[in-house]
Order: structure tokens, then sequence, then C-alpha cells
């Protein structure tokens, strides 16, 4: 469906891309956020949009590495 589907245009894989960039960046710089739920992400073939958003906070949790943090 993303590819374009029946004569519809492929989605903008650019501005996907950036969303899950900044998703990842702010995981990264804001240990707090505990749970991030995007409610809708609007894909299209000119851009994308997140049209709502719910952010858990809570303490962050210790962590004994000093790298980066990573989804397991």
């Amino acid at each position: 469906l993303l590819s374009g589907y029946r004569g519809s245009r492929a989605v903008d894989f650019t501005a996907l891309e950036d969303i899950v960039a900044r998703v990842a960046a702010l995981a990264d710089d804001v240990p707090e956020v505990s749970r991030l739920s995007l409610d809708y992400l609007n894909a299209r073939h000119d851009g994308a949009d997140v049209l709502g958003a719910h952010i858990r906070v809570a303490p962050a949790a210790t962590s004994t590495d000093v790298g980066r943090r990573a989804l397991t």
C-alpha cells in the first residue's frame, strides 16, 4: 500500500523516515518517556502527518551502559 495501489501514488518515504528519526531522537534524548503512541500517522504522496500522540512519562530507568539506548 505504501508503494501505491491500483493507480494511487506512493507515499513520501522521506517524510516517513523523518518521523521515525524524530521518534528515535526523542527516545534517546528524553529517557523519561516510557511509552509513545502515534494515533494516527497520515502518509501521503506529498508528506506525512501525525494526527495525534500520547506520551507516558515515568522516572528514567537506571542504566549501567554508557552507550546509546537501544530497543530490545
